[in-house]
């Protein structure tokens, strides 16, 4: 997709490149959701919030220590017990489409497409958490390229005027995955 977009650079468009990486929701969301829909009356923001703070700084192999999920128990003031959050926690996966926030990606396109701005998040793989956000101005670009595994989603490809799906073998895809997330010190959950 870089390669493409120096191209198309260079024949002079003006080219803002996305990806739907970028819009992973974060394991401290993806914990609270599947946790508040085990237990009624836990709020999903709230929780998430408060787990991010507690784990956020700290490498995914860190964030859900024993004690990290003692205070996370105690916050919820025992809605939810160790086992379950172990459970919930083995149930994640950043390769399930629930894990990214398509819907929002969904009205950044939209919005970019008009000539809106948005604020585009930016997903820390280290962290497993969005990091921060950057603005993009659709005015300022007459092509945008949308990559991830996400990217043809029916909510996204909606707003695509060109699709293009690139297949690979699993050897091929396994050595990327690789090279990404271990060789280049990303860390994958799953």
């Amino acid at each position: 997709v870089k390669h493409l977009k120096r191209e198309l650079e260079g024949e002079g468009m003006s080219v803002c490149l996305l990806s739907a990486d970028n819009y992973y929701k974060g394991v401290s969301r993806l914990l609270a959701d599947r946790l508040a829909a085990k237990v009624i009356g836990l709020n999903v923001s709230e929780l998430a919030e408060f787990i991010r703070r507690i784990t956020g700084d700290k490498n995914f192999s860190e964030k859900f220590s024993d004690e990290n999920i003692a205070m996370i128990v105690d916050y919820t003031g025992n809605a939810v017990d160790v086992v379950l959050i172990k459970e919930e926690l083995a149930l994640i996966s950043f390769d399930s489409p629930e894990s990214v926030d398509l819907a929002s990606l969904a009205m950044a396109l939209a919005s970019l497409k008009k000539g809106g701005e948005i604020e585009m998040p930016e997903y820390s793989m280290k962290y497993s958490e969005p990091a921060r956000a950057s603005k993009i101005d659709g005015k300022k670009y007459n092509i945008i390229l949308l990559d991830g595994i996400y990217a043809l989603d029916e909510r996204i490809l909606k707003y695509a005027d060109v699709a293009v799906f690139v297949e690979a073998d699993p050897k091929t895809l396994f050595i990327r995955r690789f090279r990404r997330d271990v060789l280049a010190g990303r860390s994958s959950w799953s």
